[in-house]
Order: C-alpha cells, then sequence, then structure tokens
C-alpha cells in the first residue's frame, strides 16, 4: 500500500520490476509528462516524554464520577486541535452531576498562563 507516495526512486524499481529498463530521470521525466506527483505524507511525532521521574498526581476522584448535587465534582480535559494557522489548545470543564459544561477555554499556546481557581474557564 502506497498511499500515492511513490517518487522517482521507488517509480524506477518498480518499472525495472516490469521489464522496462528506465533510469530515475527518464522516470521523473515521464511522471512529470503523465501529471503523476509525489505526495509527501508527515510522519508521526512523539510528543508524550515518559521518561521523567516526576510523580503522578494523586486521584482525588478514585473513579468515582457520580456527584449527589451540582457543583460538587468537575472533569475537564485539555485537546490538541490542528487548524489553518497552527494548534489550539481547548480546555473544557464538565459538572459531573449535570454532565454539562461549564466553560471551555481556547489557547493558542500550550504553557499559556491561566490564573488559579478560575471559575470560568
Amino acid at each position: 500500500m502506497s498511499h500515492q507516495t511513490y517518487g522517482r526512486p521507488r517509480m524506477t524499481a518498480d518499472l525495472k520490476v516490469a521489464g522496462l529498463e528506465v533510469g530515475e530521470r527518464r522516470a521523473g521525466w515521464l511522471m512529470k509528462a503523465n501529471g503523476i506527483r509525489l505526495i509527501r505524507t508527515r510522519r508521526h511525532k512523539v510528543t508524550t516524554d515518559s521518561r521523567h521521574t516526576l510523580s503522578f498526581a494523586d486521584k482525588l476522584q478514585d473513579c468515582n464520577f457520580q456527584a449527589a448535587a451540582p457543583n460538587q465534582n468537575w472533569a475537564g480535559d485539555i485537546s490538541a486541535i490542528w487548524t489553518n494557522e497552527g494548534w489550539l489548545y481547548l480546555t473544557v470543564a464538565i459538572d459531573l452531576f449535570s454532565r454539562r459544561v461549564i466553560g471551555e477555554l481556547p489557547r493558542a499556546f500550550w504553557r499559556q498562563k491561566v490564573r488559579r481557581g478560575r471559575v470560568d474557564l
């Protein structure tokens, strides 16, 4: 499966396997003349650093996501979203009783300062 990533060297090798004797320049010229272009794919970039000695945060909820009343337990998450202008980081908090979003905070920078204890995310 090529995912349309055939370049000049790969095309030359396949043409030679098919019995045609062509060089890389000739294969490149034929590709260009027929409108065949290489579509480059991005490699997966690992962004998580698991090799550290930092401790994990305490499990304050003990995996109990049931709340008896509103505004007792909240949960949140951060998602990275690729846009045409670059990465957008979206922080969302929900109330575990009503399961409704109580606030969201889009940011262009991951480490942008957010005031601690801020309720109106």
